[in-house]
């Protein structure tokens, strides 16, 4: 649940950008964002905590990680388009030559 959510605001696209961002931690961290004992542990750290550094092998991805969990909604990507366009202009940094197993350009 995003920090806006926990204290009684509406959920709209900023939310489901956060949510997506803890799903994108956890698939390259192996591990969720936030945790804790109790429940109470982890919405407070969804209010608090600064996300945690990714692997080194995943750092490039790392800014992006911050901006989808970012606690305020106008710090994150506006939707998912704007979160897509940001995974397309880091390709390059991915894709060990211009072109997929196909030979065609990989593409989002």
């Amino acid at each position: 649940m995003a920090p806006e959510q926990l204290q009684g605001a509406a959920a709209g696209p900023a939310a489901d950008v956060y949510s997506l961002g803890v799903v994108f931690h956890q698939m390259l961290a192996g591990a969720p964002p936030f945790g804790g004992q109790t429940l109470m542990e982890v919405l407070s750290q969804q209010l608090v905590a600064v996300p945690p550094r990714l692997p080194s092998a995943c750092s490039a991805l790392q800014p992006l990680c911050d901006a989808m969990l970012a606690k305020e909604p106008r710090q994150r990507p506006a939707n998912a388009d704007a979160v897509l366009a940001r995974i397309a202009a880091l390709q390059d940094d991915f894709l060990p030559s211009p072109a997929g197993p196909s030979g065609k350009r990989w593409s989002l």
